[in-house]
């Protein structure tokens, strides 16, 4: 889920439908990070940690729910 977020905020809705289409291994997803998010293969873990991190201390919410708030 944190990995659908960012590529959400930071990309756009089509650009996570086209992600979701297009993404089907895990070299289809370090491409993709790479390409269209900067992410190289060496950071993806780090990267992760952090939103992961960041996600636990605000809690989890999406652009729709807080949107609504």
């Amino acid at each position: 889920m944190v990995i659908v977020r960012m590529i959400e905020e930071k990309c756009g809705h089509t650009k996570l439908l086209e992600a979701l289409e297009c993404v089907h291994s895990d070299d289809d997803l370090r491409v993709f990070l790479e390409k269209e998010l900067g992410i190289r293969s060496e950071e993806i873990n780090n990267v992760l940690r952090s939103e992961i991190a960041s996600s636990a201390l605000v809690g989890f919410k999406t652009k729709k729910l807080l949107s609504t708030l």
